[in-house]
């Protein structure tokens, strides 16, 4: 992320993971500053939804799915009023996309 205060900043991998992520891509950004991308391991097996608030430590967005079963596997974009699109992956392996809403919207 960059800004004209602090110039390039680097977004993070999720910390404390097991196995540890090493790799982190963005995909989206906001006016909010509120970027969304993905956190891997190294293998690309445990790949995580994220979310950067102003560039601040990641946040797993699979923290606020509530019932829904699937895993939040990336987050591709996001609009100004926070509303999140991305893929998904269930228990079978089958990927489908996934509208995040914040509030628990439908």
């Amino acid at each position: 992320m960059w800004t004209r205060e602090d110039g390039i900043r680097q977004l993070k991998p999720l910390p404390n993971r097991t196995p540890k992520h090493v790799d982190s891509e963005a995909y989206g950004i906001n006016e909010a500053r509120q970027v969304v991308g993905v956190s891997c391991d190294a293998d690309l097996v445990d790949c995580r939804a994220v979310i950067w608030d102003h560039g601040n430590t990641p946040t797993d967005l699979n923290e606020f799915k509530g019932g829904f079963s699937a895993q939040l596997e990336s987050a591709k974009d996001i609009n100004d009023n926070g509303e999140i699109t991305g893929r998904a992956v269930d228990a079978n392996g089958v990927r489908t996309a996934y509208l995040a809403v914040p509030g628990g919207g439908q």
